[in-house]
């Protein structure tokens, strides 16, 4: 340090402190850190000391790895000029080799509001990131003793020393707890709207393809129904042949009544055929021909299940394919109907095949008394 207060310098000091000061910068630029500062020494030992010499020294000491010496000189030189942004510079390097993260902070910043320069804005940056962490420790730590403090005031854990640190342990475990309880809860109620969503997209999925069944199952059912006339198909293959004749009365007709064609029916299926009745004189008894319908049309029972629409379609399904038969033998409603139909139409043995009923001859024109099959050859053409 020079000597303190200002004092007048003869011409002769003068021009020595500036010979002194011009020899300290050759030094320094000729890379002789040691000999500059003590020549700069010399200077201010003359006296009239100025703010820029002491933070010229300063730059010199924080070259030389002296840092605490370097903070010195800029102390002393912000007492001589406060607004010295060089001065609040160093000293904030300075402090910042000294890890003195408070004060190299605060100097920084107030050097570069004085004389911004780029050169220090990188280590500005960096003493500004360790202020910052070090202020949250601080932080933390503050309100861990202010929460300490608020457990020893408690009027009845005054006498229990034990108590308070016991109760501080438990009250940060249970804040842990509760951030950890308010997480799981948040993640069980986003994974409860996922799975809720993917249940709605599921149902809605379903309830497309139900549709798309229902509809297809629906057009399904009208083209069938507008490929024939009447009943699909007419009746599948043919009753069997008719009842026999009664003893006595009047002589069997050969062949009895011709078939009625089948109206609108698929290829191969005839319509109903005749029942012949037995040749013979004598032996004959009334003509074979067609079924009494009297029977179906006089029971109240018959006529409520051709009104169901359940039973409508399923006669409706096995006249079209005989086949579909079999699909209701499991259902005693259905079964119940075709029983009863066949008994009233004087019995058919077994079931409906798929190409016909056994029993009678069989055909699609007038059955012949002796089996054979009809001459098709002379039957006339219907209009």
């Amino acid at each position: 340090m020079g000597p303190e207060g200002e004092k007048e310098l003869t011409d002769a000091e003068l021009d020595k402190q500036g010979e002194l000061k011009g020899q300290a910068q050759e030094q320094l630029e000729d890379g002789d850190l040691e000999k500059a500062i003590a020549t700069l020494t010399e200077a201010l030992k003359i006296g009239n000391c100025t703010a820029m010499m002491y933070s010229k020294r300063a730059d010199m000491l924080l070259k030389a790895k002296r840092p605490k010496a370097a903070i010195a000189d800029c102390t002393k030189a912000l007492e001589l000029n406060p607004d010295s942004a060089k001065a609040y510079r160093i000293r904030g390097l300075a402090e910042r080799r000294l890890h003195m993260w408070d004060a190299a902070h605060k100097d920084l910043e107030t050097a570069q509001k004085l004389d911004f320069d780029d050169g220090v804005e990188e280590a500005q940056k960096f003493v500004a990131a360790k202020w910052k962490k070090l202020e949250q420790v601080r932080t933390a730590q503050r309100l861990q003793k202010e929460r300490k403090i608020r457990l020893f005031t408690v009027t009845h854990l005054e006498k229990l020393h034990l108590w308070p640190c016991f109760l501080e342990k438990v009250l940060i475990k249970i804040d842990g707890f509760l951030d950890e309880l308010g997480s799981a809860l948040m993640k069980s109620q986003k994974e409860k709207e996922k799975a809720i969503k993917k249940r709605r997209a599921e149902i809605k999925k379903a309830q497309e393809a139900q549709k798309k069944r229902e509809e297809e199952e629906a057009r399904e059912r009208a083209a069938n129904a507008g490929k024939g006339g009447g009943f699909p198909g007419g009746m599948p293959g043919g009753f069997p042949g008719g009842m026999g004749g009664m003893p006595g009365g009047m002589g069997g007709m050969p062949g009895g009544m011709g078939g009625m064609p089948g109206m609108g029916g698929m290829p191969g299926m005839g319509g109903m055929p005749g029942m012949p009745g037995m040749a013979g004189k004598g032996k004959g008894g009334m003509p074979a021909g067609m079924p009494d319908v009297s029977g179906l049309l006089s029971d109240p029972d018959l006529m409520a299940a051709m009104s169901n629409p359940k039973m409508m379609g399923a006669f409706s399904e096995i006249m079209s394919n005989p086949a579909a038969f079999a699909k209701y033998q499991d259902d005693p409603e259905i079964m119940g109907l075709m029983t009863k139909m066949m008994g009233k139409m004087g019995g058919m043995p077994g079931g409906m095949p798929g190409g016909g009923m056994p029993g009678g001859d069989m055909g699609s024109g007038a059955a012949s008394s002796d089996g054979a099959a009809p001459d098709f050859a002379n039957v006339e053409e219907c209009d």
